[in-house]
């Protein structure tokens, strides 16, 4: 199994053709002063929201809340990890203190 981790900032809304790596929904955005959150409702990850953040204000413009978007993920901004398997039970004590 493996993870990936992307970071809001380097997920790209594009319009949606045959390569698009994700398809979603936009479904709000949310102005931050010098960035739009965007959250894209993605069926193929479990009807999850998905955050898309967006410097400047053109994504209100381009992709309304409704649009039917695709997602791009940059090779050079993705990092992806073996999942490791834990058998413990995630608690206070699995954790380091502050």
């Amino acid at each position: 199994m493996l993870d990936l981790y992307v970071r809001p900032e380097n997920i790209v809304l594009e319009p949606l053709h045959n390569g698009s790596i994700l398809t979603g929904t936009v479904v709000r955005h949310v102005f931050q002063g010098d960035h739009v959150d965007s959250y894209v409702d993605v069926a193929s990850v479990g009807n999850k929201h998905l955050l898309v953040r967006s410097s400047g204000l053109n994504v209100l413009r381009d992709w309304p809340v409704g649009a039917v978007v695709g997602l791009a993920l940059p090779p050079s901004d993705v990092t992806a990890f073996v999942a490791k398997e834990c058998s413990a039970k995630p608690n206070a004590s699995n954790f380091p203190a502050p």
